[in-house]
């Protein structure tokens, strides 16, 4: 019996040293396994302060993953309450955690959470539900989509990849984007613009246009709101869309001078 217990513990906690395998109950539908932590003490969640005082106990049943021919399995872990040291503390008492296994309020094991919640990723709530049902995650698609909206944010990844000259519609109105390169190596600052600025033959000018394809300017109105968004910034150099179009100094001051140009022999929006 004593080595069926060790094999089970291994299986469930992955034969972590703070937890141990007391009893298993099987009453033909639902495996109870009865746990206990083996640690003397635990860390205030207040404070952070370590203390050993034992305070009382009480049981949690937990329901983990089914791991035994599909069959549902609830832990009987029984955990301790301490008493916080730290007078500080404004906790007098608290409970013990299982690290990956349990945490404060929850009905299921960490395991038994990430799953639909993984499985809601890919799939939202209607059909993470039902494919969770099948490895016997039995839970709806409302708590699919709560473990969902509970995972913490991802840590935002350093940009490999940026999108330059990329377009949005949104209501009827096309929108363009450029990127400002502020803090290169030289420090003299780079506009990546594609072709909303295009940058012509005379690498000293750029042009404006609505659809290069179709040879169709650019509205007066348009060119003014694109020059005050760009204004704040300071830049030297300007790539365009095309290879070797590529205005290497006096960016900022060439954008508003061709703009300057554009908008003398560019029809105002009212004639």
């Amino acid at each position: 019996m004593r080595d069926v217990l060790l094999r089970l513990e291994g299986l469930l906690f992955l034969a972590d040293p703070g937890t141990r395998v007391e009893s298993v109950q099987d009453d033909g539908e639902v495996i109870r396994v009865g746990v206990r932590c083996r640690t003397a003490g635990a860390r205030c969640p207040g404070c952070g302060s370590w203390s050993g005082r034992l305070h009382g106990s009480y049981l949690r049943f937990p329901t983990d993953l089914p791991v035994v021919a599909g069959r549902r399995v609830v832990l009987r872990l029984r955990v301790r309450r301490f008493t916080c040291e730290d007078v500080s503390c404004v906790r007098r008492t608290f409970v013990e955690q299982v690290a990956g296994l349990t945490r404060r309020y929850s009905q299921r094991t960490e395991r038994m959470r990430s799953a639909p919640a993984e499985v809601g990723l890919a799939l939202a709530g209607r059909a993470g539900a039902r494919l969770a049902d099948v490895f016997g995650a039995r839970v709806g698609r409302n708590t699919v989509l709560r473990l969902v909206d509970a995972l913490p944010e991802p840590q935002p990844q350093v940009p490999r990849v940026v999108g330059v000259d990329e377009y949005a519609m949104r209501k009827g109105r096309v929108y363009g984007t450029v990127l400002h390169w502020g803090d290169d190596p030289e420090g003299r600052g780079a506009l990546f613009s594609g072709d909303i600025f295009m940058v012509v033959m005379d690498r000293r000018w750029v042009s404006f246009m609505y659809s290069i394809p179709n040879f169709i300017p650019e509205r007066p109105r348009t060119i003014r709101r694109a020059l005050a968004l760009v204004e704040p910034f300071t830049f030297e150099r300007i790539y365009g869309a095309f290879w070797g179009r590529v205005v290497t100094a006096d960016g900022a001051a060439g954008v508003r001078r061709s703009a300057e140009r554009y908008l003398r022999f560019a029809l105002e929006d009212d004639s």
